[in-house]
């Protein structure tokens, strides 16, 4: 995701979590909207799995439903051109344990979306909305990025690193539940549009 604001830009990356009736809507870091204030034109570049690893698909437009500073989650919108790959956010809390393996995927210094292999180490070790945190610290423009369990199923967002404890700080299951309950999006997890693509895509 590219956002215009006074400073430039603020870029990060998201996941496309849901998609039925002519809509996608992606799930990103808050912090990435607040320069603008959630105000400014938002860019969607749109990747495809490639022989080399993810490539460029298409740039699209997208709409702000809401940013949450607070939760450091965001949920943004657009209209694809073609069928999207949708990445089911978990339904249940039992979705990530601590010990448990998964994997996240950014954009390291604006590079196209790469997986890390990690394992949640903490979940709630700070105050304020749910939060875990998953081995290795995440560099630039990894911010927005997908946390997901064993099961390809979305279980955390990252927003931070701490270079110290070589950890990656993530809103947690909860949190983005808590989130979509709020927006009466609940159905995005209790019943996921599967039927329009099977394997998960980022934003």
């Amino acid at each position: 995701l590219s956002i215009e604001d006074p400073d430039g830009k603020s870029t990060g990356i998201g996941t496309i979590i849901d998609a039925r009736e002519g809509k996608s809507l992606v799930l990103t870091s808050g912090h990435l909207f607040r320069s603008s204030g959630g105000k400014g034109p938002i860019e969607l570049t749109l990747f495809t799995p490639g022989p080399n690893g993810a490539e460029v698909r298409t740039v699209v437009e997208g709409t702000l439903i809401d940013y949450d500073l607070e939760r450091d989650l965001a949920l943004v919108c657009f209209a694809p051109d073609t069928q999207v790959a949708v990445a089911p956010v978990a339904a249940t809390a039992d979705a990530m344990q601590v010990g448990q393996p998964a994997v996240s995927v950014g954009c390291e210094h604006g590079a196209n979306p790469t997986p890390w292999p990690t394992k949640i180490t903490a979940l709630n070790r700070y105050q304020g909305p749910p939060n875990l945190e998953a081995a290795g610290a995440p560099v630039e423009g990894r911010s927005g990025g997908g946390l997901f369990n064993d099961a390809g199923q979305l279980v955390g967002v990252c927003n931070a690193a701490d270079p110290q404890r070589d950890e990656g700080l993530y809103a947690s299951l909860a949190s983005i539940h808590a989130k979509l309950d709020s927006l009466k999006l609940t159905f995005v997890y209790q019943t996921p549009a599967l039927g329009e693509a099977q394997a998960a895509s980022g934003a």
